[in-house]
């Protein structure tokens, strides 16, 4: 499990060309049926037979919607994003009881 306060942080990063690697095993975890191997130069190679993952975290509305804007127009429309499930709290209204 994943758990960020601030989405948008984690979001950017991935976009970054040195997390392209990161990206790929966020997008493989999504199922919990594909495996992974991360190969490291010092640690050598892990294998993960069925990698889940599950990210839990906020964003405010006006920094996913450049995120949103930006997969509208094919940058990083890989699936990554629709593969969240988002939440929104509504605004109380004033007539509630």
């Amino acid at each position: 499990m994943l758990v960020r306060d601030e989405l948008s942080g984690f979001l950017a990063n991935l976009e970054r060309k040195e997390y392209q690697t990161d990206r790929s095993f966020y997008l493989t975890a999504f199922n919990g049926d594909d495996q992974f191997t991360y190969d490291r130069i010092e640690r050598g190679t892990i294998f993960i037979p069925n990698a889940t993952l599950s990210v839990i975290g906020g964003i405010q509305p006006s920094r996913i919607i450049p995120i949103i804007q930006a997969m509208h127009r094919g940058i990083n429309d890989d699936g990554l994003l629709q593969r969240f499930q988002m939440l929104v709290w509504p605004d109380e209204t004033k007539d509630w009881q």
